[in-house]
């Protein structure tokens, strides 16, 4: 197999990052997004072993991605450019319903992480970080609060793309059980918002003048038009089916949309998965500040996002070569990692690259 061009990271930070960032921090963003992909374990120290410059000693690397991670960073403005940059490479016609997957991931200490992601190897696109702390502190009104205003965020913001891109397909949110509350159903509904959420059985609802709990309804299929929540009563339309996995636990699905509830529900695969890799990323942290952490996994975003937007196409060239039996043996996103990582090994440049003519040699 050939080597993999690094330049393709190069281009494309440049190219989508270059009105939000200076030039020494796009090149600082290419060799932390470089070093990601070369790393095997998401750790800092591991990260800044593996940043592709050509110095002697590891204390000088840590000591520059330790140096990037102190500096301002304009998140929000990064945020909204790889958002963009993610839904071009991904949905690439325009009349395609974008499926957004809201989840909680708690991360070091105290502090969680409200995370939207596409289904697409579930990479995240925006995130929000807050503690419970802070909510005691009433530095947010609520938890709820939080939730509604980082919805509101990632809808203005795809509203925003798709205007610029002329896009006819609208965004559909997707919820897990955690956050089955109906003042949120209320809130998106005002905002024009389209939503499917897996909801719990122990939940009132109306159907045709009949008053149960999910659990003791029965019945499985699509219905139309149903009153949620015994006091509340919000009109949704209403999917029923067994879970595989577990009888015990039917799927019980609500949504503002008309048809396909179910089937967009398992498309839209939890995004806990997405975070697999991350695990272990913040165990050696010892500078726990919310702004180093936001900004860590802001990068981690972005380097491990690269890489599948990127490879995608030839990971599933390369696959022929781990995959050589009928049982397929290695997925492909194990497939692209394990790549990159061979492939940029002993990966160096010099310190201060022009950008658009990055040259990499072997060491």
């Amino acid at each position: 197999m050939n080597q993999v061009d690094p330049n393709r990271i190069v281009y494309a930070i440049e190219e989508n990052f270059k009105d939000e960032l200076s030039k020494p921090k796009l090149r600082n963003l290419i060799l932390t997004s470089i070093a990601i992909g070369k790393t095997e374990k998401l750790q800092i120290n591991e990260i800044a072993k593996n940043l592709p410059v050509d110095v002697k000693h590891k204390k000088s690397k840590q000591t520059r991605l330790m140096r990037f991670l102190d500096s301002y960073l304009p998140l929000d403005g990064i945020t909204f450019s790889w958002t963009g940059l993610v839904l071009q490479k991904v949905y690439r016609r325009k009349t395609h319903q974008i499926m957004v997957l809201v989840d909680e991931l708690d991360l070091i200490d105290d502090y969680k992480a409200l995370v939207a992601a596409i289904p697409f190897r579930n990479r995240a696109i925006v995130f929000k970080i807050f503690t419970n702390q802070q909510i005691r502190d009433l530095v947010y009104r609520s938890k709820n609060w939080v939730i509604w205003n980082f919805i509101d965020q990632v809808h203005e913001a795809i509203q925003e793309l798709l205007s610029d891109m002329s896009w006819d397909g609208g965004a559909v949110f997707i919820f897990d059980r955690g956050f089955a509350d109906v003042k949120l159903m209320k809130y998106l509904d005002c905002m024009g918002a389209k939503f499917i959420i897996r909801v719990r059985k122990n939940t009132g609802i109306v159907v045709e003048g009949h008053v149960s709990k999910l659990a003791e309804f029965g019945q499985w299929g699509y219905f139309r038009n149903v009153l949620y929540h015994s006091q509340e009563r919000i009109t949704v339309n209403l999917f029923c089916a067994e879970d595989d996995s577990d009888k015990d636990d039917p799927v019980f699905i609500v949504s503002n949309i008309d048809d396909g509830i179910g089937l967009l529900y398992r498309l839209g695969m939890r995004i806990e998965e997405a975070f697999r890799d991350m695990k272990t990323l913040f165990l050696v942290l010892k500078d726990t500040e919310q702004p180093r952490v936001e900004r860590i996994l802001m990068l981690v975003i972005i380097g491990m996002g690269l890489l599948f937007l990127l490879f995608e196409k030839s990971g599933y060239r390369w696959s022929k070569y781990y995959n050589t039996s009928c049982r397929k043996e290695f997925s492909l996103i194990h497939v692209i990692a394990d790549r990159i990582r061979v492939s940029w090994a002993n990966l160096v440049t010099t310190s201060w690259f022009s950008l658009r003519n990055a040259v990499f040699y072997r060491v």
